[in-house]
């Protein structure tokens, strides 16, 4: 039998899956629960890090704040200068 090319060829691609996704993996109930547990668990130390870095962003703001606030007696305007010069004259 001659073998011939038949336009429907390109299409087969279409109804047979070639990916991973079109694929069926059965495993144990077992398995399962402790493939899900092995995710809950990545997801949880994943949220803990970013609780982390939150928790040092906003100690980081806090010092920025503090050190702010403690600039403010010190901050000296070219207004202030003015009324300084102004009122020594």
């Amino acid at each position: 039998m001659p073998s011939y090319y038949s336009a429907l060829d390109a299409f087969d691609r279409l109804f047979i899956p070639t990916s991973p996704l079109g694929r069926v993996v059965v495993v144990s109930d077992k398995q399962l629960k402790e493939w899900k547990q092995e995710k809950t668990l990545e997801e949880i130390r994943q949220l803990e890090e970013l609780i982390e870095g939150h928790r040092t962003s906003i100690s980081q703001l806090e010092k920025t704040i503090k050190i702010l606030k403690d600039e403010i007696p010190n901050i000296e305007t070219s207004n202030d200068k003015e009324a300084t010069n102004q009122a020594g004259s």
